[in-house]
């Protein structure tokens, strides 16, 4: 099949690298340079991914990602290093959220099997001239064997996998209405959504502690920090005191990936929604729609105790 470099429009900016090790606490991933390998040919039967036009909606090309097959963006392909056998080649700006989930997805108890996990391969649907989520590096197969596509579901994967995923932005094949594709995840966010994502996961809140104060958020029960407080007796953003808006700012050096500000921003809301995420995936019992409850401000206090990024995954290693 052909693969063309294109990167139309794309700029990488070096200030964005995500290439570097990640100390998950449990060996660590690395993230590579593309070594230009791709899957090998049968596994297009393995995954056809037909899901992809039939139940995909907007194609990945009309939610920002640039062309895909024929004209694959080779130069934005990184390669997911989850052990010394299995690695996974996606697209430059998911790649800190395939190494998330990986990480997640084996500590909690679910291993990927060497042999059987494919990412970028630059070729179409087969038997159609429709270009595959995998030809923009936005899908990954797992544990193929065990995983099938098939008339009927086939899987072992534990119900908490596919919940995992999802929580940050993947749509599973097991859920396809017709043909079940149970190893495919793909990312259905747009190439602005995840970007925000990733530089929440992987950007250092330069010159600043990262510091919560300590003890409550300062709030009645039921009461919260969020963007846009208007008439809301329960919400606030900042406006109201000096009180708030000191709180609202301890919230911003504290979350990775958000700009310093004293007044609760909709750019601010998606970057808590972003750490939110990746705590609750760790665990953490906390809401993920951006707004700062007691109980999300309790576990940043934790979290900043700790000595540890606020969305619980580390900066790469100088």
């Amino acid at each position: 099949m052909t693969d063309q470099k294109h990167t139309g429009d794309v700029e990488l900016d070096p200030s964005d690298e995500v290439e570097g090790e990640y100390d998950d606490g449990a060996g660590g991933f690395t993230i590579v340079e593309w070594d230009g390998s791709q899957p090998p040919e049968d596994s297009v039967d393995a995954c056809q991914g037909e899901g992809d036009i039939f139940e995909g909606g907007a194609t990945a090309a009309k939610r920002g990602w640039g062309p895909g097959w024929p004209h694959c963006q080779t130069a934005m392909m990184r390669t997911v290093v989850v052990n010394d056998t299995l690695k996974l080649s996606v697209h430059r700006d998911i790649a800190p959220l395939v190494w998330l989930l990986c990480s997640r997805t084996e500590s909690k108890g679910y291993a990927l099997r060497s042999g059987q996990c494919w990412g970028f391969a630059c070729r179409c649907i087969r038997n159609s001239d429709e270009p595959s989520n995998h030809s923009w590096g936005l899908a990954v197969d797992l544990n193929s064997l065990a995983n099938p596509m098939g008339s009927t579901l086939v899987t072992d994967m534990p119900s908490w996998v596919p919940q995992l995923w999802k929580e940050f932005g993947f749509r599973w094949g097991g859920s396809y209405q017709g043909r079940k594709d149970a190893m495919h995840f793909e990312y259905m966010g747009s190439k602005v959504e995840a970007t925000s994502v990733v530089k929440s996961l992987v950007d250092k809140p330069a010159g600043r502690s990262g510091r919560m104060p300590r003890g409550a958020s300062g709030l009645p029960p039921g009461h919260v920090y969020g963007p846009d407080a208007g008439n809301r007796a329960s919400w606030h953003d900042g406006s109201e005191s000096a009180q708030t808006a000191n709180a609202v700012e301890a919230i911003s050096n504290a979350v990775p990936g958000a700009a310093r500000t004293r007044r609760y921003t909709v750019e601010l809301q998606a970057s808590v929604k972003a750490w939110q995420r990746a705590a609750k995936a760790d665990g953490s019992d906390v809401r993920t729609d951006g707004v700062v409850d007691d109980d999300t401000w309790q576990a940043l206090v934790r979290l900043c105790r700790r000595r540890v990024r606020a969305s619980g995954v580390p900066s790469p290693r100088p």
